[in-house]
């Protein structure tokens, strides 16, 4: 009776492997199967139906109804049950992290925040992706686990990101990701459903972050550029992980920052970082221009910044800059320009391309017009934007949107 009184004053309630007996109880948070989590426990009976455990025996249901009967303890004190339910609840966590530190936030905003975010347990995530399956993972890395899954029947698909908790900076950046979220409000930031820190059947410590599911993939998929842009229904670009760049550098031996043994640690994604980052500088909107540039020299050369081909000094920035000089047509990915050869061709009524020095065809063709011209101010606008030193000198957005608009009326007037 104690437990089923107390639970009408918590938001989620952790009694995992505590080798509790007896019958369920089935009112107050015990009424709702995602805000309690009961794992471990193999001698319990009744409860609600989506718990599925064994029907209550009839001795059991007789007392339970004459006495409320609550959950039995079998060497456990309901205080060392109960004690680690705020750290064990995602939401309690979560809505720690986006409280607002302003002073005057009254409690009504404080409370509205649980509300905001469906609660989730690992046994959801456990049945919505079938046991963690390989056959619902989109991807792995050093910082965890990426997988699809529907967790309520009738719903549209999530994302479920698992951090891989044997790695000891993995609580660190769920702490980083939450604190982010919290403080960034942007429509092309991945949005984020909720939250699940817990335990998994082991007892070993389990958090994830669950996404909008993103059905177009990855630019990546399309482009080339980064992974971590993700593309919704209608195209529209979402920036996700927010703070991993440091897990995939401890994973890849080759990267010059895995032995830094300095007290930071650089703060971006590898190939988009600013080399003021690597010497301590706090990050900036310069900062982050060094970041869009390279992103839009990827984008249009088809070339990642850490691409094996750039050695000896040489790197996109760069590369990009001495083509602005010899002619960006021939350091332009083949893709960009496949849907305007397409079109050109079906205007002349002929498909006659040869395969065979199709590259130097597509640079050669463009040479000279409006097209190339139009290539050429993107490709300055990349280059001025991710300029390495001095960081004033980089272009400012205002500017670079600027540049970018005049070269698509530019482009659309050659059509």
């Amino acid at each position: 009776m104690f437990l089923q009184n107390l639970s009408s004053s918590l938001e989620y309630l952790n009694l995992s492997f505590n080798n509790f007996e007896g019958a369920m109880p089935t009112q107050g948070i015990f009424q709702n199967a995602s805000a309690f989590s009961i794992l471990g426990n193999n001698k319990l009976c009744g409860g609600i139906y989506e718990l599925q455990l064994p029907k209550m025996p009839d001795h059991q249901a007789k007392a339970l109804r004459k006495h409320q009967i609550s959950l039995g303890l079998e060497g456990s004190n309901w205080r060392n049950c109960i004690k680690h339910y705020a750290s064990s609840s995602s939401l309690d966590f979560l809505s720690r992290v986006m409280r607002r530190t302003k002073s005057g936030t009254d409690e009504t905003q404080k409370t509205s925040l649980y509300d905001h975010y469906e609660r989730v347990s690992f046994l959801d995530l456990h049945r919505a992706t079938d046991g963690f399956s390989p056959a619902n993972s989109i991807g792995t890395g050093h910082f965890g686990s990426v997988f699809k899954a529907i967790i309520r029947e009738g719903t549209e698909p999530v994302v479920v990101k698992v951090l891989n908790m044997i790695d000891h900076k993995a609580s660190k950046s769920f702490m980083a990701e939450c604190e982010a979220l919290r403080n960034v409000r942007h429509r092309n930031l991945m949005k984020i459903l909720t939250a699940c820190s817990t335990v998994d059947f082991q007892g070993n410590d389990f958090k994830a972050l669950i996404f909008k599911f993103m059905p177009n993939g990855s630019l990546e998929k399309w482009l080339h550029p980064p992974s971590n842009i993700l593309l919704d229904e209608d195209m529209v670009a979402h920036v996700g992980d927010f703070g991993l760049a440091k897990f995939l550098q401890g994973k890849n031996s080759n990267s010059s920052s895995t032995n830094n043994t300095s007290s930071f640690s650089p703060r971006g994604t590898i190939g988009y970082i600013p080399p003021e980052y690597g010497v301590g500088v706090k990050p900036s909107t310069q900062g982050d221009m060094h970041s869009y540039g390279v992103l839009l020299l990827e984008m249009f050369t088809g070339k990642r910044p850490t691409d094996e081909e750039f050695e000896d000094g040489l790197y996109l920035h760069q590369f990009c800059k001495i083509a602005l000089h010899k002619g960006v047509m021939k350091i332009i990915d083949p893709r960009v320009l496949e849907h305007e050869e397409e079109e050109e061709e079906a205007n002349d009524g002929h498909r006659d391309i040869l395969v065979n020095n199709s590259e130097i065809q597509r640079s050669t063709r463009h040479e000279g017009g409006k097209t190339e011209e139009c290539i050429t101010s993107i490709i300055k606008v990349g280059v001025e934007c991710s300029m390495p030193s001095p960081i004033s000198e980089r272009m400012e957005i205002k500017v670079a949107m600027k540049e970018l608009l005049a070269a698509k009326k530019l482009y659309e007037s050659a059509r």
